[in-house]
């Protein structure tokens, strides 16, 4: 990274203050925050950010002091430390992207040099859409600059506390994957940074196999009653089906990029321990927050057991699964809607773009019928796995978004 100007991170959240902010400053970096409002930029600068790790009930928290902190209503100072900084680094959520645009826009059209903007997002084109977003309102000095993925590998949860500050809850390791052909200012892989040439491979490995088994244990502990995700992972029948549902998401990698970087059944253990991690204190609740979104075309369960299928392997486990989302998700507001307007099937039909003839289909819809009796997830999955079949109607390309 260039050595003149501040880190700006966008975005106080989870990612960015647990993750990103935490890995700039351990590698010497000066950081400046843009928080949603003056009191949190207050709290930030006046407090520092308390991060609890795996020893964190023995050991006391990891406060992160000295960061520098604005409110993104400030536009001036943001706008400042936009135009200064040796690299930006985005962790928002879509909806709060667009509102940032103009702000990008106005400090990235004044810069003489290229910078990096990463955009830290499990969606594969989110850095695209960003630089998209960033020209609608600038011109072709916008383009100049770096719009690159940064994939972050680390669960990160928060406990709010009495007096309304909050302690991240964080694994200590975690690699924060960057896009290489990206970049377009130096960019060193500093700390647990580590640039890669093949960003979208290792979007889809996480999507389908790491956070396709975390909202399996979410939703098929729901099922069972479970509030915390380390309870849940206590449930053998739980755990059996959520790893069988990670194996189908790393079949389907497996057939497009080897079977080496889909990684097998010790890859598979390792992240069903990282869910259950007691420190984290995660919920079912949290992991599955947003059904509508996870059950895409493109994201974690359906867009799992599209890849499968596309290379031939029956998905009887991501349909239970699925059919476990469309239960537990009847409370968010979205999902019920939807379930009212179009049912199960169409609901199926119309988050996984796949017809209403498809085998999948079928299967979420029988994986929902079984619900309604047995209890016994391995059981219901035994029997979905005996009567699953597999026609091939996807190419890779149209499977993954690009050709192996």
């Amino acid at each position: 990274m260039s050595a003149v100007g501040p880190a700006v991170v966008i975005g106080a959240g989870n990612v960015g203050l647990g993750v990103m902010a935490e890995q700039l400053r351990a590698a010497g970096r000066p950081v400046v925050m843009v928080t949603r409002s003056q009191r949190d930029a207050d709290r930030i600068v006046a407090g520092g950010v308390r991060v609890r790790r795996p020893d964190g009930r023995t050991s006391p928290d990891v406060v992160l002091r000295g960061l520098g902190a604005v409110a993104v209503t400030d536009s001036a100072s943001v706008t400042r430390s936009l135009h200064e900084a040796s690299v930006i680094v985005v962790a928002v959520g879509p909806g709060h992207a667009v509102k940032i645009a103009p702000l990008l826009a106005d400090a990235l059209m004044a810069r003489r040099s290229p910078v990096n903007v990463m955009v830290c997002d499990n969606r594969r084109q989110a850095a695209t859409d960003l630089r998209a977003m960033v020209a609608e309102h600038g011109d072709d000095r916008v383009l100049q600059h770096g719009y690159v993925g940064a994939l972050v590998d680390r669960i990160v949860t928060r406990r709010e506390q009495p007096d309304g500050s909050r302690v991240l809850l964080t694994e200590t390791q975690g690699t924060v994957y960057v896009d290489a052909p990206s970049v377009r200012a130096p960019l060193e892989a500093v700390g647990q940074l580590r640039l890669v040439e093949n960003f979208q491979a290792y979007v889809l490995r996480k999507l389908f196999v790491f956070s396709a088994g975390h909202a399996a244990s979410a939703y098929l502990g729901g099922m069972r009653g479970h509030v915390r995700i380390l309870e849940a992972l206590q449930d053998g029948d739980v755990v059996a089906v959520a790893r069988a549902a990670m194996r189908e998401g790393q079949a389907g990698l497996a057939a497009f990029f080897g079977t080496r970087f889909a990684g097998g059944a010790v890859a598979v253990d390792h992240s069903l321990r990282r869910y259950a991690a007691p420190h984290l204190d995660d919920t079912v609740e949290r992991v599955g927050r947003d059904p509508m979104r996870k059950l895409g075309a493109a994201d974690r369960i359906c867009g799992a057991a599209r890849l499968a299928m596309a290379a031939g392997v029956p998905t009887p486990a991501l349909a239970l699964v699925t059919a476990s989302a469309l239960r537990l998700g009847q409370h968010d507001p979205r999902l019920r809607d939807q379930l009212a307007r179009h049912g199960r099937a169409g609901v199926v039909v119309r988050s996984s773009g796949l017809p209403r003839a498809h085998p999948f289909v079928d299967l979420v819809l029988a994986a929902d019928r079984m619900l309604d009796t047995d209890s016994e997830l391995s059981s219901i999955h035994a029997q979905l796995a005996a009567r699953a079949e597999v026609r091939v109607q996807e190419s890779p390309k149209s499977a993954t978004g690009a050709s192996r």
